[in-house]
């Protein structure tokens, strides 16, 4: 948990903060990586400002999510805390257990509305 923020903090020496809907994955994060963490969803990042950060980012997030309207909703929050100028990366990574996890009409790529 926070492999890639950690990366992210150590090879460009920038500050992160991260989410995710898991509270034993933020407290994991917490112990290895100096940043800021807590546990919500993706979809809904109220408690953040508007242009809060410079960039911001999903990495093996929207996979998780479980219908396009989620993932649209993420990708505007992204954009939202997100100052003007800034970098919103979305990023996947391919993982072959998630075959099973979503229902058959959600498997494969998943186009957003």
């Amino acid at each position: 948990a926070g492999a890639f923020l950690d990366s992210l903090s150590r090879q460009f020496g920038v500050s992160v903060a991260g989410v995710d809907v898991a509270q034993n994955l933020i407290r994991i994060a917490r112990t290895r990586v100096a940043g800021s963490f807590c546990a919500a969803s993706a979809t809904d990042l109220s408690f953040v400002s508007d242009e809060a950060f410079d960039h911001s980012l999903a990495f093996a997030v929207l996979l998780y999510l479980s219908r396009p309207e989620e993932a649209c909703a993420a990708a505007k929050e992204l954009v939202r805390i997100v100052k003007k100028g800034g970098t919103v990366f979305l990023g996947q990574i391919n993982d072959p257990e998630m075959a099973g996890f979503k229902p058959p009409e959600q498997q494969g790529a998943m186009a957003l509305p």
